[in-house]
């Protein structure tokens, strides 16, 4: 589940086209994510804690995630394991 924090920052913006977000760890949260499907471009910028950006944990595979999505820049992110986090395909192939 995504912290306060980051359910806060989401929520601000229609567009979250460019993100400053020092302290977040997974920028769209699984339970969020539906909610940008009109989202084209995002710019992604000195988060230093990020990890995942987008985490699809528990969300049915046949949903469709960003459809409009178009681009996608990262800057800054030296945390950052995984652009998807799907922690139970993980789990999975291990």
């Amino acid at each position: 589940m995504a912290s306060p924090t980051s359910t806060w920052v989401l929520l601000q913006f229609a567009n979250p086209k460019s993100l400053l977000c020092p302290c977040l760890l997974n920028l769209i949260p699984s339970h969020l994510i539906q909610r940008f499907d009109n989202l084209k471009e995002m710019d992604v910028d000195n988060c230093e804690a990020l990890k995942h950006v987008f985490d699809l944990q528990g969300l049915d595979e046949n949903i469709r995630i960003l459809p409009r999505l178009e681009s996608l820049w990262l800057w800054t992110l030296p945390k950052l394991r995984r652009v998807v986090c799907n922690e139970d395909e993980d789990r999975m192939i291990a």
